[in-house]
């Protein structure tokens, strides 16, 4: 067994390397700067106005189509992690997205790896590596959660309070259209980790994948 204080080391470490993405520009260029292809030109904008909204800003929606499109046809009108356009700045609201966004997949994924491989370096080293594959990540928190309820469909028996609020949560900040998607890849993870597990736990799998996909069409509806 790895001492936990060996453990921590190796969170701080890889935790630490996808700050760099942050703090390096900050430094070099007083600014954080962005790479990303295509994260800029829609979601983001949405966000903007849907952040003018939340401030008291009703007509900030007519910047579209002359107000032909109505505020409850943007795709993250209820999505709660929109919230935070609507306290701080767009630029701020989209820089702690991307790292709330990005810490998620990391601890997601290093939940499930963890049980798979002892190894814990490895696990959160590849962990570190999945949060930086991660790039669209003003589409919310769905794919960034998955590996987590890979975990809970192959490992957890009996779910617990805090396994319902957490699949609850990130549902809801999940995006349907983008992210409905990867369910499918979730099933096929799954098959390959353990073929058995999806008659043994059938029920299972379908109340854990039902309450997810609930939640995520209440918050795009």
């Amino acid at each position: 067994l790895i001492p936990m204080n060996i453990k921590n080391k190796y969170h701080i470490f890889f935790i630490s390397l996808l700050l760099i993405n942050y703090v390096f520009p900050l430094l070099v260029f007083n600014k954080i700067t962005l790479f990303y292809h295509d994260n800029l030109d829609s979601m983001i904008v949405y966000n903007h106005v849907l952040g003018n909204f939340f401030r008291g800003d009703i007509e900030s929606v007519k910047s579209f189509l002359a107000g032909e499109i109505k505020i409850e046809y943007l795709r993250h009108l209820l999505k709660p992690f929109s919230l935070l356009y609507g306290i701080f700045n767009t630029e701020l609201a989209y820089w702690i997205t991307d790292f709330l966004v990005k810490i998620t997949c990391y601890i997601s994924f290093f939940v499930l790896s963890k049980k798979i491989n002892s190894n814990i370096f490895l696990c959160c080293l590849i962990s570190c590596l999945f949060a930086c594959t991660n790039t669209f990540t003003t589409m919310g928190f769905g794919v960034a959660i998955f590996p987590y309820i890979i975990y809970l469909i192959l490992y957890k028996k009996i779910l617990k309070f805090k396994h319902y609020f957490i699949l609850v949560f990130f549902s809801l900040n999940t995006d349907i259209i983008f992210d409905i998607f990867f369910i499918p890849f979730i099933l096929l993870v799954i098959f390959i980790i353990n073929p058995q597990i999806i008659k043994e736990r059938f029920s299972n799998l379908i109340k854990i994948l039902g309450i997810f996909f609930l939640f995520m069409l209440v918050s795009s509806s």
